[in-house]
């Protein structure tokens, strides 16, 4: 099962669960007997389960279906106590040969599988959620027992699903399209989105960490182009290959189309940060021009290190020039520096403040 590990995106310690428990099972013990009923009895078990389900002996399974008649006529199930008896009735007696008992939980499971939120709240709902975590798909379990597709209940479902078996075959590496289809998981929903950051958190982000692409990865592993996920991907990215290869003197541009980076997106700008950090930064404080250093390192999607690329050229020589009496536009000019942006509107400051302490009169 899934274990800890160390977040790619901020390299924070996570933990995706590998099963998960909701209050109603820890509030009340005894509901272990839905637990065991729905997984001995799962509508999409294996070939060789079914086969076994049949080799029960037909007697036990009509003593099975009338014993379940008549308990849940005369037992309205309205909350957990409801339970308990049901439970001692079927586990607490070990002379009952395991067929029997089987036979007992596969009845109350077919009379439970149909039970509508209106007649059964609490016991529906129940039912219904573990039967997810059994495996099953959301959607056939919401039609089983009427629950609204945008409804509360509805997105418990999704999202226990995604905690559980739908994101550990994600994050194993299966598409997330394929995967929520099967699991009934609307493509559209908080859920879906929940489920790509899952494949992004195990095969398909170790895939980028490795050097793929992400548009690739991303088609590959189901992931959209306009989800929260993409982001994430790609911030793997920068933080591994593509990151360090910026850093080596590549240019943004040509990093960012090989690993599939979006020019449009957080992680594009996060490059170019990189880039005024290390090389970039390194020849403006040489004296190159800043918009010949820019053009050649790939920098011009992000606005705010294209500042700071100016503003290194400022606190490196800009500002001392101005203050020696040099024109601020002249200056600007000469270092690379756009005449619209923020730098220059610091070089024209600095004049400003030199010409008035220029024209002040001194004291004797």
């Amino acid at each position: 099962m899934l274990s800890d590990y160390l977040c790619p995106i901020n390299n924070a310690s996570f933990r995706f669960p590998s099963n998960v428990s909701f209050g109603y099972r820890l509030a009340a013990q005894p509901l272990r007997l839905l637990q065991e009923v729905i997984v001995v009895s799962n509508d999409g078990t294996e070939p060789t389960a079914q086969s076994a389900r049949c080799a029960l002996p037909a007697l036990s399974v009509l003593a099975a279906n009338a014993c379940v008649s008549r308990i849940t006529q005369v037992n309205p199930f309205s909350q957990p106590e409801d339970i308990v008896p049901v439970a001692r009735f079927i586990g607490d007696n070990r002379e009952r040969p395991l067929a029997v008992q089987h036979a007992l939980r596969q009845a109350f499971y077919q009379r439970w599988k149909s039970l509508s939120l209106g007649r059964h709240d609490w016991l529906a709902e129940a039912v219904s959620l573990e039967r997810v975590l059994a495996g099953q798909s959301c959607k056939t379990v919401a039609e089983a027992h009427g629950i609204p597709d945008r409804s509360v209940l509805m997105h418990r479902l999704n999202m226990l699903a995604v905690d559980g078996e739908a994101g550990a075959r994600v994050y194993a590496g299966e598409c997330c399209y394929a995967v929520a289809e099967n699991y009934g998981i609307e493509s559209d929903s908080f859920a879906f989105n929940a489920l790509q950051k899952c494949a992004v958190m195990g095969r398909a982000g170790e895939r980028v960490r490795n050097g793929e692409s992400c548009l690739q990865v991303a088609e590959d592993h189901g992931i959209c182009m306009l989800y929260e996920s993409m982001d994430m991907l790609e911030m793997i990215a920068v933080n591994a290959c593509a990151g360090e290869r910026v850093r080596n003197g590549e240019s943004c541009r040509l990093v960012a189309r090989e690993h599939g980076i979006s020019p449009l997106f957080s992680a594009m700008c996060e490059l170019e940060n990189i880039a005024v950090k290390t090389v970039a930064g390194a020849r403006v404080r040489q004296g190159e021009p800043c918009y010949r250093v820019a053009w050649e390192q790939g920098i011009h999607h992000c606005h705010s290190a294209m500042h700071f690329l100016e503003m290194i050229a400022v606190d490196t020589f800009g500002a001392q020039r101005v203050r020696n009496g040099e024109c601020c536009a002249l200056v600007a000019q000469s270092l690379g520096i756009s005449l619209v942006g923020d730098a220059v509107k610091v070089l024209a400051a600095l004049e400003m403040a030199s010409v008035g302490a220029a024209k002040r009169p001194r004291l004797r």
